[in-house]
């Protein structure tokens, strides 16, 4: 950068300068389709304690959508990168 521009250029730790949240509960919708299967899934969003993550838990019945695909919704829901609608920032964690 010097060299060719001019510029003298350093790099520190980085860090997070903003990230978005959620100020009062919301209804997200997503679907999945795991193994040819077909489900609309409805989140109630809600916000936590600061850095407190992302907590999920389920109130489905396992005769509208079994055990085994609510867990694999949960573990897409955990494993998502999930990013604000604002600016596209990520979640706080």
């Amino acid at each position: 950068m010097k060299e060719r521009f001019g510029f003298v250029v350093s790099f520190g730790q980085p860090e997070i300068l903003y990230k978005e949240t959620i100020q009062s509960a919301v209804t997200g919708y997503g679907h999945f389709e795991p193994l040819r299967h077909y489900a609309e899934v409805h989140h109630l969003l809600e916000p936590g304690e600061r850095s407190s993550g992302i907590y999920f838990t389920s109130i489905c019945h396992p005769d509208e959508l079994s055990f085994n695909y609510q867990n694999l919704v949960r573990s897409q829901f955990y494993e998502r990168e999930h990013h604000g609608l604002l600016t596209g920032m990520g979640s706080p964690t």
